[in-house]
């Protein structure tokens, strides 16, 4: 049973795939949707991978309730949204998906950029178009209006399932660290007279972090696999990283040490892309426009086929 610490009351539970924890479901019915925090650890029920969301009462430190986001209906779709049910197959069809929207939304504002004297025009449906000039304001109007939101979540979203491609283009202005450091493992199973608890591994983070407070643990992976801690001071923001501690599974001993000072640009620039991907840093409104924005993909489907057509018939 998981008990006897505590977790940060953070909004939203999403974790990043890793060595230590593959990767969190945000479900319609999570468990923290009150405000408890929640466990997020690697399961196997009949054979196949489940991510658990464990709450957990923020006073007592005991678990409340287990759900497996592969048995919920938003569960399912996040994994169909990220890897189409495939595994790292689907990983890469979603990837290259996104740099065929990129180059979709470069290659359409090049087609769209007004002539001189004409920019007042270019942002609105013109009164008494008709055919292939209607089609054409149909198809341009709504995505010029909300091609930020568009390109920002193609963007992070490329970044997210493919860090390994975007890494290097970031090292050239930036160095960006792998999380977790290849070098932080385990020792040998049977190295200790006893294996690190989850206890141990969050104490032996929280030395000379006096009023930090955790923000998640994700469990080993395998049996090389190290604990991940990560902790924030209590003022910081909910969504701004933490300092990063690894601790070893199978000794009391903390392997590798990532402090939120010694981010770099390009680390901090990659801790927002999930935010970024997920509401654009606004909130409800961020979330309200990437809506309308994934609604207008149909649209923009439709429309740029039937302009086409007529285009090509003349």
């Amino acid at each position: 049973m998981e008990t006897g610490f505590l977790v940060d009351r953070r909004r939203g539970n999403e974790i990043p795939r890793s060595r230590s924890a593959k990767v969190c479901i945000r479900t319609g019915r999570n468990p923290d949707a009150d405000g408890r925090p929640v466990i997020f650890k690697k399961t196997e029920v009949n054979g196949e991978e489940r991510h658990t969301l464990i709450s957990i009462d923020p006073v007592k430190g005991v678990a409340l309730q287990r759900i497996n986001a592969e048995d919920t209906w938003s569960g399912w779709l996040v994994i169909f949204h990220k890897e189409l049910l495939a595994d790292d197959l689907g990983i890469l069809i979603v990837a290259i998906a996104a740099i065929v929207g990129l180059v979709s939304v470069i290659t359409g504002v090049y087609l769209w950029w007004p002539k001189p004297g004409r920019w007042g025009l270019a942002f609105r449906i013109r009164r008494g178009a008709r055919g292939a000039a209607l089609l054409y304001d149909l198809h341009s109007v709504p995505a010029i209006w909300l091609l930020l939101p568009l390109a920002l979540a193609l963007a992070s979203g490329l970044y997210i399932e493919k860090p390994d491609w975007i890494d290097p283009i970031v090292r050239v202005a930036s160095n960006v660290r792998e999380l977790p450091p290849t070098s932080a493992v385990s020792s040998p199973a049977g190295a200790c007279p006893t294996q690190t608890s989850l206890d141990d591994a969050v104490a032996l983070a929280a030395k000379g972090r006096d009023g930090q407070i955790l923000r998640h643990a994700y469990l080993p992976m395998g049996p090389n696999g190290i604990y991940d801690i990560e902790l924030r001071a209590p003022d910081a923001s909910a969504r701004a990283d933490g300092d990063r501690i690894y601790v070893d599974r199978n000794c009391p001993k903390i392997v590798a040490t990532i402090t939120a000072n010694s981010m770099t640009l390009g680390e901090k620039a990659k801790s927002w892309m999930w935010p970024i991907h997920a509401d654009l840093l606004l909130g409800w409104v961020g979330k309200t426009f990437l809506f309308l924005a994934g609604l207008m993909l149909p649209v923009l489907f439709v429309t740029g086929f039937l302009f086409w057509l007529k285009t090509r018939r003349r």
